[in-house]
């Protein structure tokens, strides 16, 4: 018994992990959405070619930043879809073993 509430307690942290991790999806991809929009309008407007570029120092146009922001925040719609989901599964065995 203690085992399973073991993996209970295991699966409960790890579903706590994906919801900030989906948090930071979600933030990283709303800036990405925002500069990406950004990028694109200066263009339009000024006619220049601005790019943004990473860490890895790979240059992003404006369209590419704002379809890569919409797929972060798609995937952290599904990291949180499947944390809470696993947050409900874990405090629902563990509520249950402690009224065994």
């Amino acid at each position: 018994m203690k085992i399973i509430t073991m993996l209970y307690a295991i699966i409960l942290v790890f579903s706590i992990f994906l919801a900030v991790l989906s948090s930071y999806h979600f933030i990283t991809g709303f800036h990405n959405i925002d500069t990406g929009q950004n990028l694109r309008s200066l263009n339009a407007k000024y006619g220049l070619n601005l790019v943004d570029t990473n860490s890895l120092n790979e240059q992003w146009s404006g369209s590419e930043m704002y379809v890569y922001g919409q797929t972060q925040i798609r995937a952290a719609f599904f990291l949180l879809g499947i944390s809470v989901f696993f947050i409900g599964f874990s405090l629902k065995g563990l509520c249950q073993g402690e009224l065994e």
